[in-house]
């Protein structure tokens, strides 16, 4: 909302950045066209299209939240690492990008619980968010989340939880991270309609043995889906959503590990011909950011001494490509797919240097 006060003073009160953010817009437009009421009294809902989940549809987000917070010093050279308030000011924006959008559930990637993210399992209680619990306690940097109003885990005969959490063989990170793997979890619906999602997280560099390894984790991958859609015939009948930071670039599409997923039988989301969709853009169409097709975008800096996130000589420049993707198997006759978004705005990008992915779908 904006309004004047008894003194003459604007007063602008939001919920979210994202109401901030629409309220100074407005006010910025009426200042510009010389329309600028004395009695201003406005309220709207900051909501956008993209943001509201179609009528009977379940969203599902993967998002890769780490992102450093690097800055420039005054001699010219960086400094690397986690400044307290940036971090905090990114998890700020997190949660209001969460609170916007709404995902029923989400697949985060570098989810560091134990240091960098420990207070934002309490941020995602607040939103209403479960854990899945995979028995990894904080060593597990690709968690599920799900809103328990929303969606439920499935419990098998035995009255367990049908999860689960997997390490990639091959992968270039120091040992002991956990930071390239696999989460899964098959929910259902209020209408008891049973989904899987697999969140993952391959493995990094763009070398060619890294080139190697993410193969052997898409391989691995396939694997693992087919042992637990094999785990009861009822989950051979259901559809898997699939998503994360797979490492590879969108120019790669047509090259390894991209085909054997989608030999192995995965759907690609963002394939231009593909008739089992009916999303409408890939991206967000929000301002400066509406021709940005590309989900990693490189760092924003902080600047601690000014307090201020600035953009750097590679965020939306030469740093822009796709690493996240969404893929779609399992019964696929079963879902139609509303809509696959990259979301890229200005708070995105201050956020992490990866935009979140979504994917609506609904049951046929």
């Amino acid at each position: 909302s904006v309004s004047i006060d008894a003194n003459g003073r604007i007063q602008i009160a939001a919920g979210t950045y994202y109401g901030y953010r629409a309220a100074i817009e407005y006010l910025v437009s009426k200042i510009e066209n010389g329309s600028f009421p004395a009695d201003l009294n406005y309220t709207a809902d900051a909501s956008t299209e993209l943001m509201t989940v179609p009528n009977g549809a379940l969203r599902v987000m993967f998002y890769n939240v780490y992102g450093y917070d690097n800055w420039k010093a005054p001699n010219g050279s960086y400094v690397y690492g986690e400044n307290a308030l940036a971090l905090a000011l990114r998890q700020d924006m997190q949660k209001d990008l969460l609170s916007a959008y709404a995902p029923d559930v989400i697949g985060f990637q570098e989810y560091v619980s134990g240091t960098y993210h420990a207070n934002f399992n309490s941020i995602l209680s607040s939103l209403d968010y479960a854990q899945v619990d995979v028995s990894m306690g904080t060593a597990n940097c690709t968690p599920l989340f799900y809103n328990t109003h929303k969606v439920a885990l499935v419990t098998n005969a035995q009255g367990q939880y049908e999860c689960g959490f997997e390490l990639y063989e091959q992968t270039n990170d120091d040992p002991g991270t956990n930071s390239k793997s696999v989460t899964w979890a098959i929910f259902e619906d209020g209408t008891g309609n049973k989904f899987a999602v697999f969140n993952t997280h391959f493995s990094h560099k763009s070398d060619t043995e890294a080139a190697a390894k993410r193969c052997h984790n898409a391989e691995q991958f396939l694997g693992i889906v087919e042992a637990v859609l094999n785990r009861s015939s009822e989950y051979n009948k259901i559809p898997v959503i699939m998503g994360g930071d797979l490492n590879y670039w969108n120019t790669q599409e047509a090259t390894e590990p991209h085909q054997i997923l989608t030999s192995g039988g995965l759907t690609y989301l963002a394939e231009p011909n593909n008739t089992l969709t009916e999303y409408t853009n890939r991206w967000e169409q929000d301002g400066d950011y509406s021709t940005y097709t590309e989900s990693y975008h490189g760092y924003y800096r902080y600047d601690p001494t000014e307090k201020i996130y600035y953009m750097s000589e590679n965020s939306m420049t030469t740093s822009r490509y796709s690493l996240d993707y969404i893929f779609l198997g399992g019964d696929e006759d079963s879902v139609t797919v509303k809509k696959y978004i990259i979301v890229n705005n200005d708070l995105t990008y201050r956020a992490s240097d990866h935009s979140p992915t979504f994917v609506d779908f609904v049951f046929n």
